[in-house]
Parts: structure tokens; sequence; C-alpha cells
């Protein structure tokens, strides 16, 4: 059975379906990426984001109220458009990276395994996030009988806990020594006083 949105997916999954409010930054940046989406013009195009918002368009759009407080006062786009720069910039990236492994720190509802012809070249990405985000994901796509474009392999992982991401990556298969991209976009700012260590694990 297909599903076409986020509360039908949440419905699914039931007493499964807490995601926290850093969780559900997710969904709000699905929502940018589904605005772009739409657009005539559109710097690229992800016909997933949409079903995967929820009410993500609500959660930009007080951020974007909340704009002086970040620096940028009378522009309560910022965050739209700070989102569709970086995912057209993340996307040219890929699209010239020649490596057997993805690792997406923090990937939300990240699409492009299912999006980005990129992904061929790949002979696996690990999507690594939260289990509650993990869990919403892999819901929408098996229900939605979606075909990646390599194998895609989900991996639950808590960056604020020492060694775990090292653990958790060998245990899905991941070859430390083969060579790999890394992909870390709006994490950061959320691990706080971890941010340092997260970065030593990773390098």
């Amino acid at each position: 059975m297909a599903v076409t949105n986020l509360d039908e997916v949440m419905r699914l999954l039931g007493e499964n379906a807490e995601v926290s409010v850093v969780g559900q930054t997710a969904f709000m940046v699905a929502a940018e990426r589904a605005l772009e989406s739409e657009r005539e013009d559109a710097l690229f195009v992800d016909p997933y984001a949409k079903a995967l918002s929820g009410d993500g368009l609500g959660m930009s759009d007080r951020l974007g109220e909340a704009g002086s407080q970040f620096g940028f006062k009378n522009w309560p786009e910022f965050h739209k458009v700070w989102t569709v720069v970086r995912t057209k910039f993340i996307d040219d990236i890929l699209s010239e990276v020649a490596v057997p492994q993805m690792v997406n720190l923090g990937a939300g509802v990240d699409t492009r395994p299912f999006r980005l012809t990129a992904y061929e070249r790949f002979k696996a990405s690990y999507e690594v996030d939260t289990a509650e985000v993990n869990a919403v994901k892999s819901a929408f796509f098996s229900h939605n009988a979606a075909t990646p474009l390599c194998p895609v392999v989900n991996v639950s992982a808590d960056f604020c806990t020492a060694g775990m991401l090292t653990e958790k990556l060998s245990e899905a298969g991941f070859e430390v020594q083969a060579p790999s991209a890394f992909l870390i976009e709006g994490v950061l700012d959320f691990l706080e006083d971890s941010a340092g260590s997260f970065l030593h694990e990773v390098s």
C-alpha cells in the first residue's frame, strides 16, 4: 500500500512514530526542497519531498520569523534559500565523486539515493541518523516501492556517544579501508560540545 504523506507514515508506525523536535527539522528541510521543486526554474527536483514534509513548512516559516536572531533581519526566507543553495551545491559535488561508498551523516529524510543519478556509481550509501528518523524514512520508501539507485543502508546512531558511529557503521557493512564520500549537512549546530569529538571520529 503506497503512502502519500507523512501523516500516513506516522499512522503506520503507531507507537513508534514519536520524533523529537531536532528530528522534525528533517521534515522542515524536505518542505523547503518541495517548494523549490515546484518552481518552473527549479535548481533541482525532489519528487518525494512534498510527501515527506509534514508540518515542515510551518516550522520553516516560524524559523523565518526569528531571522533577526540569526543576523537576517527582514529576510524571512533566509532558511529556505539556504536549503536550496546547499542542496544544489551538494548535488553538483556528488555528481563528480567517484568512490565506492557514500556516508550521509545526519541524513534526515534525504532522498538523493532515489533521485540523483550519481548514486548509480556507489556500491552502497550509508544513511546515518537517529532510529526515530530512520523509521519514518524506511516506512515511507518501503510502502512506496521506491527503488534506490544503489543499495541503501539505514544506520541508527547517536553522534554524541563517542565510538557509536564507528561501531554502527562497521556492523552495517561499511568498509573502513575503501575510499568513501562523507556528507555532514545541517548537523554540527545540534551537537554543541560533542561536535569536536564527532568530527575527530569521522576523520
